[in-house]
């Protein structure tokens, strides 16, 4: 859908960002993108000419004693590092991804005479200044079954046999657990390895936003306060156009039961898992999340309506309906 690597967070300390878009498209007979390419070594090559914080000061002092010595030109740059690309699927469904145009394209290879393979990912000879890493992480419809699977286990009485074993089978806890190790995949390159780190899934609006705005929960105390939390929802979320008329079935034109998906429920109990650990670390509580978890369905406020900014501002969302946020603060 031509979501290209947009940039939305930068290490304030090392510079390394994180960048999201959707699977890469690769054409017909599997030409290459020369732009794409270009684009993710041009963000590699920049992460390196402006390291952030330290490397101003490292700068300071290397040419501070440069002068003293008149060897001023010996400062250079740092390497560029590799970026990392943080696939949420697993390799056999990036393989096998055949949603919305996604997935194999085969072709005959009139040079070597056999039949081979082009994918939804990246190849790794085009992209030398990056390197990917799958994630394993389920799909809408996968999820979907997992959430059904624990709705009828909440209306039994938690005494009733085998009540925890049922839980595990569930997978809900399991599929909160892979979020939350995938987001720590990408806290752990920013933060320990300095390197930049680019997130995508399939279309870019579902594993990605929870990857992305897990990840800068974990790294930027801001975005743990009320306000940032906000922030962190409007632009990862309802910017980017997670597709919450859909997934959450309200509105016209949202009758597709395979659309139906508690994405955002999920990510919202990752950030509960969170809390439940840190709860120092937070200015809001675990109730915060509920209210907001009940309105995303509700439908009394506007901010979840419709599936992308574009439609809520053809629809006047914003004129017609209430915030939530005043609401929670």
């Amino acid at each position: 859908s031509r979501r290209i690597p947009a940039v939305v967070y930068r290490h304030l300390e090392n510079g390394a960002i994180i960048s999201r878009a959707s699977q890469p498209e690769v054409g017909w007979l599997g030409w290459r993108s020369k732009t794409d390419e270009q684009l993710l070594k041009a963000l590699s090559d920049a992460c390196s000419f402006d390291c952030g914080q330290e490397q101003s000061q490292n700068n300071n002092e290397l040419v501070t004693d440069s002068l003293e010595t008149s060897q001023c030109e010996n400062v250079e740059m740092e390497k560029p590092k590799k970026i990392l690309i943080v696939d949420a699927r697993s390799y056999a469904s990036a393989v096998t991804n055949r949603a919305r145009g996604g997935g194999v394209i085969n072709y005959f290879n009139l040079v070597n005479y056999k039949l081979i393979f082009i994918f939804k990912v990246e190849c790794a000879e085009y992209y030398p200044s990056a390197e990917i890493q799958f994630m394993n992480l389920a799909n809408i419809h996968v999820i979907r079954k997992s959430f059904q699977s624990l709705r009828q286990l909440c209306a039994l009485e938690i005494d009733t046999p085998n009540w925890y074993s049922l839980l595990e089978k569930t997978n809900w806890i399991q599929h909160i657990s892979g979020l939350i190790s995938a987001s720590n995949i990408v806290v752990h390159a920013i933060v320990e390895k300095k390197r930049s780190v680019l997130v995508h899934c399939s279309d870019g609006w579902d594993r990605t936003s929870q990857i992305c705005s897990t990840a800068q929960i974990c790294l930027d105390p801001f975005y743990r306060t009320i306000e940032g939390f906000r922030v962190l929802v409007e632009k990862e979320w309802l910017t980017f156009g997670h597709k919450f008329g859909d997934r959450c079935g309200h509105g016209v034109g949202s009758d597709d039961s395979n659309e139906r998906c508690p994405v955002f429920l999920q990510w919202l109990d990752c950030i509960y898992q969170l809390i439940c650990q840190y709860p120092c670390s937070f200015e809001f509580s675990t109730s915060y999340l509920i209210k907001l978890a009940q309105h995303c369905y509700s439908c009394l406020f506007g901010t979840f309506l419709c599936n992308t900014l574009k439609e809520r501002l053809e629809n006047s969302i914003h004129d017609r309906t209430f915030s939530i946020w005043p609401f929670l603060s």
